[in-house]
């Protein structure tokens, strides 16, 4: 169980934290060096998993109905965009964007990122994917799955090859600090660890640029949604390599399960019913934000309020290439 203690822990450990800006080539899902990037790919392809997908101009999402996609409320533009599902971003099936709703108690504050959700009303109904069942559960200690797409990295910061777009990894999820899912990227030798025990899971990983948006799972139940990274001021030169961090907003909070609820009846009262419609591949949106807690903050489009007392990096709002070269 997880204690006022454990998310005040969470905050000293994370005491004089940067934010750091997202370069051109910062990535999505970083995993363990150690393993073959084809168990990756293979966990990202399980059937249980079918329902995540990427939006064409940045960012993930999850399909939570036939014609819903729950994703994140900084994610949300006005500009026209898709939703797409496949291993590869290039050919993959895409359904256009009718329209996006914020969860109404989302802020640019402590209590307001906790609810970093929004619903994408699709024109078009997905009949080929199964959606996600969501379930309120308490995590901490037990074994999620994330899912995101975009290019890749090691926990070492360097780049993988040859891999698909879509990959997934595992962590254990460590604490909850300000009612947001965390967990730590361990590494193999057991000597880079932010929060929580140092063992990594056997497929570790770690959320970055691109994965705002994108599903968590335990078991085959969708439990959160991917939203901020963060490290240790002087700790790295990455928010997505060993030692550092990422969070999740939870999908078992009363409010976040009402704002789905809701939505989900409005789009079961009101079907769509239009053909899907094909897409070019996607364009790239190059966004990113910075999270402080315990006041939290939009990076590079609000100004910051200073005197914070930890902080956080968001991942990139956008789905970035494939790294080719150098340290994310």
């Amino acid at each position: 169980m997880t204690s006022k203690s454990g998310e005040s822990a969470l905050c000293a450990a994370l005491l004089g934290v940067v934010c750091t800006v997202a370069s051109g080539n910062a990535a999505a899902v970083y995993v363990r060096h150690d393993r073959d990037v084809s168990a990756f790919e293979d966990l990202a392809a399980m059937a249980q998993f079918e329902a995540a997908g990427f939006f064409t101009t940045g960012c993930s999402g999850v399909l939570i109905g036939a014609s819903t996609v729950l994703t994140a409320a900084h994610c949300a533009t006005s500009g026209k965009t898709s939703f797409g599902f496949g291993a590869e971003r290039d050919g993959a099936r895409t359904y256009e964007v009718a329209s996006m709703e914020r969860h109404p108690l989302y802020a640019a504050g402590a209590n307001g990122y906790q609810y970093d959700l929004a619903i994408a009303s699709l024109l078009a109904p997905v009949e080929d994917v199964i959606p996600a069942t969501i379930t309120p559960v308490n995590l901490i200690g037990r074994q999620v799955t994330m899912v995101g797409y975009g290019g890749q990295g090691t926990g070492l910061g360097t780049p993988l090859s040859g891999a698909t777009d879509r990959l997934a990894a595992t962590n254990t999820i460590d604490t909850t600090a300000y009612n947001l899912w965390a967990a730590d990227f361990d590494s193999p030798a057991s000597n880079k660890s932010l929060i929580g025990g140092r063992v990594p899971t056997a497929y570790e990983g770690q959320l970055a640029g691109g994965d705002s948006g994108s599903p968590l799972f335990w078991s085959n139940f969708l439990v959160g949604i991917g939203a901020y990274t963060f490290c240790q001021t002087g700790g790295c030169s990455s928010t997505s390599i060993y030692g550092t961090a990422s969070l999740w907003v939870r999908l078992d909070l009363a409010a976040n399960r009402q704002f789905i609820d809701q939505a989900l009846a409005r789009a079961a009262s009101h079907p769509a019913s239009s053909s899907a419609v094909p897409v070019p591949p996607a364009g790239w949106l190059l966004g990113t934000a910075l999270l402080s807690m315990p006041l939290l903050r939009r990076g590079g489009r609000a100004a910051a309020a200073a005197g914070a007392r930890c902080a956080a990096r968001r991942p990139a709002d956008r789905p970035p290439a494939r790294v080719q070269a150098g340290v994310p």
